[in-house]
This record gives structure tokens, sequence and C-alpha cells, in this order.
């Protein structure tokens, strides 16, 4: 499984993606300045891959989807303040990946800040209550009143995910007559999500 993160090229400070569906990447980071400079790292069997643009088109801004290409020029984002900024990265064609960046600033007016697309969107949120292995010859006798006993014990805390990220543990609860999960913990993958979108234990998704 391969892991994507965005490389701040002056200070070497990297920020994971979080992978959504099939090879859909987005990722929330605080930036400052007029410009930054960045690089996209592809981990994949211990291989790392920097991605990169054309260097004729290296400065880009807000708003401005860029196709990226291996070992290309460094990325110069141009800023327009201080502030959250979101990214999103299309890796479904690895021979032209897409990025598109759009931000959120502290000096903002309250309205058109640039982030409501991102506020309004839906990611998957899924509960796991347990895995486990079977042989092949035991999936094949599987039928209807079949039991498949999974890992988890009775009343052991649940896997919360966001999109294929472990974000939370949680337990089952009841909320207006249907199964809902009440965050436990936060995993520490989530704390940059945690800040930013103010995640916290004791809700109720």
């Amino acid at each position: 499984m391969k892991t994507l993160k965005l490389l701040e090229v002056s200070n070497n400070k990297r920020h994971e993606f979080t992978r959504h569906e099939t090879d859909f990447y987005t990722l929330l980071v605080k930036l400052a300045g007029e410009t930054v400079d960045l690089k996209i790292e592809c981990t994949a069997e211990d291989a790392v891959t920097q991605y990169g643009v054309k260097e004729d088109s290296s400065v880009i801004g807000l708003n401005q989807p860029v196709s990226l290409e291996k070992d290309g020029t460094t990325i110069s984002l141009k800023l327009k303040g201080q502030g959250v900024h979101y990214f999103h990265l299309d890796m479904s064609d690895e021979s032209n990946p897409l990025l598109q960046v759009k931000g959120e600033f502290e000096d903002a007016d309250a309205t058109g800040t640039g982030m409501e697309h991102f506020f309004n969107s839906k990611l998957p949120v899924s509960l796991e209550v347990g895995r486990t292995w079977m042989y092949i010859d035991d999936i094949l006798s599987l039928g209807q009143g079949s039991v498949v006993e999974l890992d988890r014990l009775v009343g052991e805390e649940l896997n919360v995910y966001i999109g294929e990220t472990l974000v939370a543990k949680a337990e089952v609860v009841i909320a207006k007559e249907q199964f809902a999960a009440r965050l436990t913990t936060i995993m520490p993958v989530a704390r940059e999500m945690t800040k930013n979108l103010t995640l916290s234990t004791g809700e109720t998704l």
C-alpha cells in the first residue's frame, strides 16, 4: 500500500495525506508566507518517488489544478495569507496525477473563504466490528446460518475509519433509534484532523 506525503522543501517537514476511495487523497495543513516550495512524496514497498511539476509551470496559485510528473520541478505555491489549506490529490492515473489547493485564511472575511466546498463535502465513515482470516475451504462451505467468529471481544472498543484511515476508537450506542458510535479515543494519526475539524472524544457519530 502506498503512502502520499506533502513535503515542505524549506524545512523538510512532511504531512501525510488521507486516502479516500480508490486513489484520491486529501490533506489539511496550515501554511503561511507569500510562497511555499513543495514536493509530493509517494512511498510504496520501501521505494520513494517524488512528484513535481513541469519547469515552465512551477509557480501555481490557489484553485488552479496542476498536473504532476515524476522527478518534476519543485512546486512553488503562491499563498494569499496564513491559514488552513486544503490539498486534493488525484492519483488514479499515476502517469498524470492532478493536484489542486484551496485555502481558508485567518484574515479572510466571514463569507467566501474558499473552503465551503470542503466543509460541505462528505467522506465515508465506517465502524469496524471485527476481522478474521479463514481458509478458502471454510469460506466455500459458508451458508445461511453459518457463524463467523471475529477477532474482537464483546464490549471491546470498535475501530472508526475515515476512508481507509483508522482515526478513532468508539463504543456502540443508540441514538434516535439507530446505531451510533461514541468516540472514546482519538488516534495519533488523526491529531491534525482533530485540530482542524474539532473531532474530539465523547462525540457521537
